[in-house]
C-alpha cells in the first residue's frame, strides 16, 4: 500500500473520528461540555451517545476502510467531502443566525478545510485517470 496524501487525509480523519466517537460513546458529557449544550433528559443523553458516539465512530471506520483499500478510496473521499462540507455549511448558517463562538469557528475551519482537501483529492485523482 503506497501512502499518498489523499490516503493520509483519510487515515488522519478516520482515526480522529473513531477516537472522538468512542470517547463520546463512553463520556456523553464530552461533546455537550465542549460545544456548550446540555442533555437534560435520558433521551437527550442517548441522542448524544448515538450521534456523537455511534455516527462519528462509524464515519471514521468508513474513512479508514477507504484509506486501506484503493478501490474504496474515491467513495470515502466523496463521503468526507460531502459530510464535512454539509457540516461547514450548516454551521455557517447557524453562526449567521445565532452568532459565532470560538468552538464553532474552530469546527468550521476544520470542516471547511477538510472538505476542500477532499474535493481537491477527488479532482486530482480524476485528472490523473484521464488520458492525454
Amino acid at each position: 500500500m503506497t501512502m499518498n496524501w489523499p490516503r493520509i487525509l483519510l487515515w488522519a480523519n478516520g482515526i480522529m473520528f473513531v477516537v472522538y466517537g468512542l470517547a463520546c460513546l463512553a463520556m456523553p458529557s464530552l461533546p455537550a461540555e465542549s460545544a456548550g449544550f446540555l442533555a437534560s433528559t435520558p433521551s437527550g443523553t442517548v441522542e448524544i451517545i448515538a450521534m456523537y458516539g455511534g455516527l462519528q465512530t462509524g464515519f471514521g471506520a468508513l474513512l479508514i476502510l477507504g484509506a486501506r483499500d484503493g478501490e474504496k478510496q474515491a467513495g470515502a473521499l466523496l463521503a468526507l467531502g460531502i459530510v464535512l462540507g454539509c457540516l461547514a455549511g450548516a454551521r455557517l448558517i447557524g453562526m449567521a443566525g445565532h452568532g459565532p463562538s470560538a468552538y464553532n469557528l474552530a469546527a468550521f475551519g476544520y470542516e471547511f478545510t477538510t472538505a476542500l482537501l477532499a474535493a481537491w483529492a477527488i479532482r486530482s485523482a480524476a485528472t490523473k485517470e484521464k488520458p492525454v
